[in-house]
């Protein structure tokens, strides 16, 4: 088997798995994630072969796996531009700064693109739902490395452990928000949606911020 051989049918497949991607990812918003069979799906991108999801993607977890993938790339690519902006004129981030950059890039990419509002109100319901923890879930990414270490910096007293705990539930409380925004046919742009995007700040900076109880700090004590 020559090279170019090889080459082709790397690419070939890569076309198909592509191809595969795509169709799902128009079903799945279409009629939920649920609600697509893998024999429809595979039908629909043209593979007769039942196997091909097993082939590409290890399965329909993989697959999903894989539409999350392109998506969190638009996310971080946006959510680098907001950074890069924000962080122009002055390098340290607060934790309210922090959390709109997190927040903003999903909700800039919901005013621009109407199928990313429709991904997030699927998925968004498909993640809240799972067993694993959100910051399990998603890439540790460059423009998160950074939103994370300036939140730990601006609370150098509260324990790590407690910090991500409410890390965890700002970004589930963040993802629920914004997902039945998405869902509810509301818009993204205009008053109520700046009230609604500062009140979800309000909320998650609250969170992150709020004084640990006695009753908490004793708890973690005992676990050390």
């Amino acid at each position: 088997m020559t090279n170019n051989t090889v080459k082709q049918g790397y690419e070939t497949s890569e076309i198909t798995r592509q191809h595969i991607i795509e169709t799902a990812e128009k079903m799945f918003l279409e009629q939920g994630i649920d609600g697509v069979s893998d024999r429809a799906l595979l039908r629909e991108a043209g593979q007769r072969n039942l196997s091909a999801l097993k082939y590409h993607f290890g399965g329909r977890d993989g697959l999903i796996s894989a539409i999350r993938e392109r998506r969190d790339l638009r996310t971080e690519t946006r959510r680098r531009e907001i950074l890069e902006q924000v962080t122009r004129a002055d390098s340290t981030l607060t934790i309210r700064q922090a959390c709109e950059v997190y927040i903003e890039a999903v909700v800039s990419l919901c005013r621009k693109d109407p199928s990313h509002r429709a991904y997030l109100a699927r998925f968004g319901q498909y993640l809240i739902a799972g067993p694993r923890p959100l910051l399990d879930v998603e890439p540790v990414t460059k423009s998160l490395e950074i939103i994370t270490q300036a939140i730990v910096d601006q609370l150098p007293g509260m324990d790590l452990s407690l910090l991500l705990m409410r890390l965890e539930n700002s970004n589930a409380l963040g993802l629920l928000a914004l997902t039945r925004r998405a869902q509810s046919g509301d818009s993204f742009r205009g008053r109520d949606a700046e009230i609604f995007l500062e009140n979800l700040l309000d909320q998650i900076e609250g969170m992150i911020k709020a004084p640990v109880s006695a009753k908490t700090e004793a708890l973690i004590n005992q676990k050390k």
